[in-house]
């Protein structure tokens, strides 16, 4: 059960990851505007040109 466990949290941690930067099939007017600035902190940005 450990095991499952860990395979869970896993999946669903890269899955939030990949869902908060936009993830790779999504397009700008569909792709939330958050991504990681010059100091590697994630920050939201207002438009898709403002990265």
């Amino acid at each position: 059960m450990g095991t499952f466990l860990k395979i869970f949290l896993g999946f669903w941690a890269i899955w939030i990851v990949w869902y908060l930067t936009g993830g790779p099939y999504r397009d700008d007017k569909s792709k939330p505007y958050i991504g990681i600035n010059n100091q590697g902190q994630l920050q939201n940005f207002s438009t898709p040109t403002s990265k």
